[in-house]
């Protein structure tokens, strides 16, 4: 076909087959561009990367201590090596002690969104680690240890295209049997924006807007357990709870106020406390704990006031306040 009879053509509303199928076929691409990412990420993954909702994830698994990592309470290998499948690899060991059979054990991995309750659960595969029985004993300085197998450590793959952009919290969960499981937070966060991928410690985020009282009702029950330095930030950790209410759906908030009456706040997460349940002998208080860890560039040398902020069932209890004296070091007074 001449280029005088394609404008005759195009003039008169039609168009060549070859153009219909060019334009049918750039409509099917763009579709494609919408969905690619959540096919891909389902056959890279093999169905082990599942959305889920973290208080149900959290509920499921969260009984008993978890050991977990090679040193200093961390994972042993966490790499982003990206590329067109976005891969980011984790390995490592994690486990319960247990004295009964685990012979269908599993570890999860969980990837908490910090603005929210959504999490993905990535399901590695399990590998030998001969060491860990023979180490771990050492490590805690115990003769003896509920470590049925070597089956504890954990080596996997898995593509991020299918998960959203945000900052994730990193947890570790292990299931040995119905008696014994687990959840641990494992202290690091995963900043997803597209393909660019960060892996760091956590760090508590300071809040633009400011949390303010807004009960009169009975004090907090808590305790502060602690304040250092961690690196180049500030590590806070302690509990809180108010009576009968349960510590699932609370929400903790650390704040600074200097000499001259600024106020700062950071967000500090949950940690399970199974020593406070047990010892006001109430389940509803498994999730009191709290810690945090706050960057030392946001904070000049000085003399602050330290208080505990909770939010939860549409009030906010604060603590007694703690004076706390930033430098080289950091120091306390009760």
């Amino acid at each position: 076909m001449d280029w005088a009879n394609r404008v005759r053509l195009r003039r008169n509303g039609t168009y060549p087959l070859s153009v219909v199928g060019y334009l049918a076929g750039m409509i099917v691409f763009v579709m494609w561009l919408f969905i690619s990412n959540s096919i891909v990420s389902n056959i890279v993954n093999d169905d082990k990367v599942v959305e889920a909702n973290f208080q149900d994830v959290s509920q499921n698994f969260i009984k008993d201590h978890v050991y977990y990592a090679a040193q200093n309470g961390v994972a042993d290998y966490i790499n982003y090596s990206g590329g067109f499948f976005e891969k980011i690899t984790f390995c490592g060991w994690a486990l319960c002690e247990t004295e009964q059979d685990n012979g269908g054990r599993q570890t999860v991995l969980v990837l908490k969104d910090g603005q929210s309750d959504n999490c993905y659960e990535l399901l590695p595969n399990l590998t030998l680690r001969i060491d860990v029985p023979n180490n771990l004993p050492v490590i805690t300085g115990r003769t003896v240890m509920g470590i049925p197998n070597a089956n504890v450590g954990y080596y996997d793959s898995f593509s991020l295209l299918g998960v959203k952009d945000s900052i994730y919290d990193l947890y570790i969960c292990c299931w040995e049997n119905e008696s014994n499981h687990g959840i641990a937070d494992a202290g690091y966060q995963i900043e997803k924006n597209g393909s660019d991928v960060q892996i760091y410690r956590w760090r508590g985020r300071r809040l633009t807007e400011l949390v303010e009282r807004g009960s009169t009702g009975e004090a907090p029950v808590e305790y502060l357990e602690g304040i250092e330095p961690d690196e180049d930030c500030i590590k806070i950790w302690g509990w809180m709870y108010i009576d009968g209410l349960d510590c699932a759906t609370q929400k903790v908030v650390v704040q600074l106020t200097d000499q001259q009456g600024q106020r700062t706040q950071y967000t500090a997460k949950s940690v399970p406390r199974k020593d406070v349940a047990e010892y006001y002998k109430s389940e509803l208080y498994l999730q009191s704990g709290y810690q945090t860890r706050i960057s030392r560039v946001d904070l000049a040398d000085g003399d602050y006031t330290l208080r505990i902020l909770m939010e939860n069932n549409g009030n906010v209890w604060q603590s007694k306040e703690y004076p706390v004296t930033l430098s080289s070091n950091v120091t306390l007074q009760r």
